[in-house]
């Protein structure tokens, strides 16, 4: 897979996690689509400025398998961006090598 492709599923995990946060949101705790976003963000983020409403035990509930998911998914998103930027700067896509060349001869 080049590395194109690994940055673009990399946004598209992120993205696809804060959908289901956000939905999940809605759906569990009938949050507002910007209430379950904003839940969502802070959640995946490990910011936890705090709920924006009282959860339930499901909403709790469901905040742990957030949790996780966002850890999980945040985890090969950052994989991907990282293997992505190595992969260019080891094979010269970046301009080092090719500014290296240029001033050695």
């Amino acid at each position: 897979m080049n590395s194109n492709r690994r940055v673009i599923l990399a946004f598209l995990l992120i993205t696809g996690a804060i959908a289901v946060g956000t939905f999940g949101y809605m759906i569990i705790e009938d949050y507002t689509f910007f209430e379950g976003f904003y839940m969502s963000v802070i959640t995946l983020t490990t910011v936890g400025f705090g709920e924006v409403k009282p959860l339930s035990d499901a909403g709790r509930g469901f905040t742990t398998f957030y949790i996780l998911l966002g850890f999980g998914s945040l985890a090969v998103a950052g994989h991907a961006i990282a293997e992505s930027l190595l992969e260019k700067v080891f094979s010269g896509k970046s301009g080092l090598k090719k500014m290296r060349k240029k001033y050695r001869h």
